[in-house]
């Protein structure tokens, strides 16, 4: 379809045309790109007053068309300005002077440039040489020099290359090559050996502490210093060390790196000679007085001495421009250094406590508001943190589920009052964190609410002298028989659970009082230095034994203990002598299970969870030879794999009582635990929890316990004869 033309202005080879396409000279074809010269015009028509260009960039004398060289040297580019040979295109740069950071513009893109007196052909290979001029575009180009790879590819093709010539005369040059000469003069070459002493000290510092006292002037205070030398180049480095909160930075350099000389002579004098370059500021609303400086400490003359390693010192006083600075300590490295390089010991000094001492970073007084460590944080951080938990201490707890999370101890308050006297507290120590508890025990007739006597929080015990934090009420200080002071009231700890007191004996090393062999040993230290003191203990426990069983009732030989060694022993040490030696009565297998099974079946209950339906199809499917019987390890596999709805440890003491040497009957176990076909025998009451710690005499009212004094003879006097 041709293009619509106004009525007498078609002619009839506009009228047939049907390709109005702009020429173009670049080319793809089969994925390889090349230059095509041959299209002109409008859709392959020249234009009026337009003339064909020849096939090539410069003239064959043979009037043939030659085919085009960049196939066989692809890619090649002539350095000049610069030349690419495979499309005739040029590109001028100037070159980048130097090590200068200044990125030199380009003169000229890359394209084909006309010849100056010829406009319709282009430059080629020919018209580039070395020592003649080209004109680009009306300004003349000297081509002075090529590169390598030129010469030798326009010697290939047949070109004598001149050799190189020496640029024009510039400005620019000429300054450049002044820059260059200035630096060569200032480099400083070092002559003493300065490389070497860096290879053989690099990184090691000498770091003194010191201090500056500026008392004397207005305003003046005492300042602590770190110096530090670096032996690698003789530097010295002066940093001051301010304690927090006295409003000055920390760790701001008092004198920066650089050789500090010894003596200083006066600054102002610079007219008549100072022996280094010196700076003269002019007043200023900053700096009101006109002020003399040191320009750059590093371009001392050679006559000037400078501080060394043999200039520093403990006890000796250093003047660095003007300020006396006293050496007082050093690091371990130092002190080696002197002791095999100079066969001298650093010794410390002490400084007497200044009288400004303790005024900066003062701790508020706690007021009662939140924990003692979060108002001590907030008056040492400008933005107040909350203090950090001891995770270590719920690992040390929780990685053995047998240890109970909590202490229990039975309570009196210490008091005057006969009603406070009277009441029963129940005070709970916890091992995560330190918090303590003390709530009164339910069904107290006296007049007062039954509630916690204040909130769980860790009670403090005093300060430590070192850190000047507060010290908290440890495990360790909790036994029967101590006191403790909660809230302005005192409290006597009079009894501990069954839970607590194996914790303890389980952990003798971390309590004492609960250790057998120490408390034995203290309690045979308390008799009476006689032979016989022994026999007088055991004619004592045979009095009061009338049924001649050797069996005694818990409190008789407690009682006993106490008459022989007086007040030598606390009341937690008499207990932890009469649990080892105690004889509990025997509750029945039977019996501690169907407990046991009634509970879980009640906790099973609650859940709508049936062991028929979840618990026995998991255990026949795993039960491939049909035994009846599993392993303990892969019934555990399956109590966890189902989720059963109850403590773990209820189950792992149900399964201790039924397991034999075959295995574990598994439809016993899902036949006690089916609390809808066979529920447990009705009990009068249950338990409200139980652990591994359950006592099953106390519960079963069968808790009056015998201690076996003989045998507790028997061992007191093998330990007399040691």
């Amino acid at each position: 379809m041709t293009l619509p033309f106004v009525a007498g202005q078609a002619y009839l080879d506009q009228i047939t045309q049907e390709d109005f396409r702009k020429p173009h000279f670049l080319v793809r074809e089969n994925n390889v790109p090349y230059v095509v010269n041959g299209n002109v015009g409008v859709g392959g028509r020249l234009l009026a007053g337009k003339q064909k260009p020849p096939a090539n960039s410069f003239q064959n004398t043979d009037r043939v068309a030659a085919p085009s060289q960049w196939p066989h040297i692809p890619h090649a580019t002539l350095q000049f300005g610069s030349y690419v040979y495979e499309d005739n295109t040029v590109e001028i740069t100037e070159s980048q002077a130097g090590n200068t950071e200044y990125v030199p513009p380009k003169h000229l893109s890359r394209q084909r440039v006309p010849r100056a007196n010829d406009p319709d052909t282009f430059l080629s290979v020919y018209d580039f040489t070395v020592g003649k001029p080209v004109i680009i575009y009306g300004r003349q180009h000297m081509i002075y020099s090529c590169d390598l790879y030129t010469r030798n590819t326009l010697t290939k093709m047949g070109f004598v290359v001149a050799p190189a010539q020496e640029p024009p005369y510039s400005q620019i040059m000429a300054a450049s090559k002044l820059s260059k000469m200035d630096e060569k003069l200032k480099r400083h070459f070092n002559t003493d050996g300065h490389f070497a002493r860096f290879l053989q000290y690099d990184g090691q510092v000498l770091r003194f502490n010191a201090v500056w006292n500026d008392k004397k002037s207005m305003f003046g205070d005492e300042h602590t210093l770190l110096v530090r030398f670096y032996l690698s180049d003789g530097t010295l480095e002066i940093l001051r060390k301010e304690p927090q909160l006295n409003g000055r930075d920390m760790w701001r350099p008092f004198i920066k790196r650089a050789r500090i000389p010894k003596k200083v002579a006066d600054l102002s004098k610079v007219n008549q000679g100072a022996p280094w370059p010196v700076l003269k500021t002019m007043p200023n609303g900053r700096h009101p007085i006109q002020n003399y400086q040191l320009f750059d400490q590093a371009q001392f003359p050679e006559n000037v001495a400078v501080f060394t390693d043999v200039d520093l010192q403990c006890g000796r006083e250093i003047c660095v421009f003007g300020r006396s600075i006293l050496l007082t300590d050093c690091d371990d490295f130092t002190k080696w250094f002197y002791r095999h390089r100079y066969q001298k010991e650093q010794e410390a000094i002490h400084m007497p406590d200044s009288t400004d001492a303790g005024k900066y970073g003062k701790v508020c007084p706690y007021n009662q508001h939140g924990s003692e460590e979060d108002s001590i944080l907030n008056c040492q951080k400008l933005r107040p943190l909350q203090p950090l938990t001891d995770l270590r201490k719920y690992l040390l707890v929780d990685q053995d589920f047998e240890d109970p999370n909590s202490l229990v101890f039975s309570v009196k308050m210490i008091t005057d009052d006969a009603i406070d006297g009277s009441r029963n507290f129940i005070m709970t120590y916890s091992l995560n964190d330190d918090g303590v508890c003390v709530k009164e025990r339910v069904g107290a007739a006296h007049g007062h609410d039954v509630r916690a006597y204040g909130e769980k929080r860790p009670v403090k015990k005093g300060h430590n002298p070192q850190t000047t934090l507060p010290q908290y009420l440890q495990p360790e200080d909790l036994y029967v028989g101590a006191v403790v002071e909660l809230r302005g009231k005192r409290f006597l700890l009079t009894e501990a659970d069954e839970a607590t007191l194996s914790f303890m004996e389980k952990y003798s090393q971390r309590f004492p009082y609960s250790d057998i062999q120490r408390t034995i040993t203290k309690f045979f230290g308390a008799l009476p230095l006689d032979r016989e003191a022994v026999s007088m203990v055991r004619s004592n426990f045979e009095d009061r034994d009338s049924s001649k069983s050797g069996l005694l009732d818990w409190d008789q030989f407690v009682k006993c203990l106490t008459d022989a060694a007086k007040s030598a022993l606390v009341p937690h040490e008499y207990n932890t002598i009469a649990r080892n030696y105690a004889l509990y009565p025997h509750i029945s297998k039977e019996r501690r299970r169907e407990l046991l099974r009634t509970f879980i079946q009640q906790r099973l209950r609650q859940a709508f969870w049936e062991p028929q339906q979840k618990l026995l199809t998991a255990l026949i499917r795993i039960d491939v030879e049909n035994r009846k019987f599993i392993s303990r390890e892969e019934m555990d596999n399956i109590l966890k794999a189902t989720r059963i709805p109850t403590k773990y440890v209820l189950v792992s003491m149900y399964l201790d009582l039924v397991e034999t040497d075959h295995g574990i009957p598994y439809e016993q176990v899902v036949r006690d635990l089916d609390w809808v076909r066979n529920p447990g025998r009705h009990l009068a009451k249950l338990p409200e929890k139980m652990d591994l710690n359950f006592d099953f005499n106390k519960f079963f009212g069968e808790d009056k316990r015998g201690v076996r004094y003989r045998d507790f003879i028997q061992d007191l006097r093998r330990f007399g004869c040691r």
